[in-house]
């Protein structure tokens, strides 16, 4: 009886621990275009305010972040020249 109790809480414990990251996880993803010519913008910096993470977008503008604490977030976006 203790031995099965052990092992469900056990089995509890590591289905917590295992999901709660993915849980609490969550990205975004876009385009950078210019708004004027909607030509995609490449090596526009863009980052999660008051936050030291971010990316920057690739050739074609495109930009994929990832893996930030769930919840409301503001993005910035930066790019020089506009």
């Amino acid at each position: 009886m203790f031995q099965s109790k052990f092992r469900l809480r056990l089995s509890m414990l590591l289905l917590f621990l295992f999901a709660t990251p993915s849980l609490m996880a969550q990205g975004v993803s876009g385009i950078v275009t210019d708004k004027s010519t909607t030509l995609p913008i490449e090596s526009a910096h863009i980052q999660l305010a008051n936050s030291a993470i971010g990316t920057v977008s690739d050739k074609e503008g495109v930009f994929v972040l990832s893996e930030f604490p769930e919840g409301k977030r503001l993005i910035r976006i930066s790019c020089i020249g506009f």
